[in-house]
């Protein structure tokens, strides 16, 4: 099987990934996810792309892992469009939801103020 890897077999490349990825062999399923990639692969990009993310044999890195979606994307991959889908909403959920925070802190606080000074509450000197 190893042999069919070196002379450029996809589903060789994609077995032994599966392989070593089950094992829990990260570092080396990482080198033929990589090795996917570079031959155009949209399903190794997705999987190198998986595993900058969870930082799976290779350092974490979600911005790496967010280009490297977009390129799978970009070739027709499903599964990474779907990976940036998802992220997205969640950005848009979280961000809709620290607004709703702002604004219920935001008008806590005027109605904080309104409780403690109301305008007839407040003396004016005459003005002569």
């Amino acid at each position: 099987m190893e042999a069919a890897t070196e002379h450029g077999n996809e589903k060789a490349m994609i077995h032994m990934f599966e392989k070593l990825d089950g094992e829990k062999s990260y570092k080396e399923a990482y080198r033929y996810a990589k090795k996917l990639s570079e031959a155009g692969n949209h399903e190794g990009t997705k999987r190198m792309a998986d595993y900058y993310y969870e930082g799976k044999g290779v350092s974490r890195d979600r911005a790496l892992a967010k280009d490297l979606y977009y390129d799978a994307a970009g070739k027709g991959n499903k599964a990474a469009k779907e990976k940036l889908m998802t992220s997205a909403q969640s950005l848009f959920t979280k961000m809709y939801e620290n607004m709703q925070q702002a604004q219920g802190g935001a008008q806590q606080g005027a109605n904080a103020g309104q409780q403690q000074a109301q305008p007839e509450d407040v003396e004016f000197e005459e003005v002569k």
